[in-house]
């Protein structure tokens, strides 16, 4: 990939503080790549950096990747919420779906940094809080009534997680109403 990198007209780097550069640099050579190996040197040759200041914002290049990972999910997520804005949690379910599916499908790599981490990396805060609005979600569509799962009745993390509800009982509970069962 050495020597064949460029910034598209669409995403200027100009002017971004240092670290901003790196960060944006590493996301578009992840989107214009076909695998997650990117080149420390194109990142710092694409953000107009030195190595020391590459280094000297990011310890090494799996602390670089991670906070890509962080960048991408804290921007996917802020989109997420302002294009869902006062839907119902079943839009809202709907439209983070297709969301997330052409996220993955025109960023394959970053998809699968985020989704999948390399080996040895940890899963970041913003993922971790990808992961419960999406649980917060599943618990509305669930309170409404609009999703049946056995699962999150007898799962030990729903339990632990989620208060009982006091107006709840077990009839009901085993009895939700949903449109793909009623009828």
């Amino acid at each position: 990939m050495a020597g064949d990198t460029t910034v598209p007209e669409h995403a200027p780097l100009n002017g971004l503080p240092p670290r901003q550069r790196i960060l944006r640099a590493a996301g578009l050579l992840f989107e214009q790549s076909h695998t997650p190996d990117i080149s420390t040197r194109d990142v710092q040759r694409l953000a107009g950096v030195t190595a020391p200041t590459l280094y000297h914002h990011f310890k090494d290049k799996a602390g670089l990747i991670e906070a890509v990972i962080e960048d991408a999910f804290a921007r996917y997520l802020a989109e997420k919420r302002t294009a869902t804005v006062g839907f119902s949690p079943l839009k809202a379910l709907r439209a983070g779906w297709d969301m997330h599916l052409e996220f993955g499908i025109s960023q394959p790599v970053l998809y699968s940094l985020m989704y999948a981490p390399l080996k040895g990396q940890r899963e970041t805060p913003a993922a971790r809080t990808a992961r419960e609005e999406l649980r917060s979600g599943l618990v509305a569509l669930h309170d409404a009534g609009l999703l049946v799962s056995r699962c999150m009745k007898r799962s030990p993390c729903w339990r632990r997680q989620r208060p009982a509800s006091p107006s709840s009982s077990s009839a009901a509970a085993a009895t939700p109403t949903h449109p793909m069962h009623a009828g």
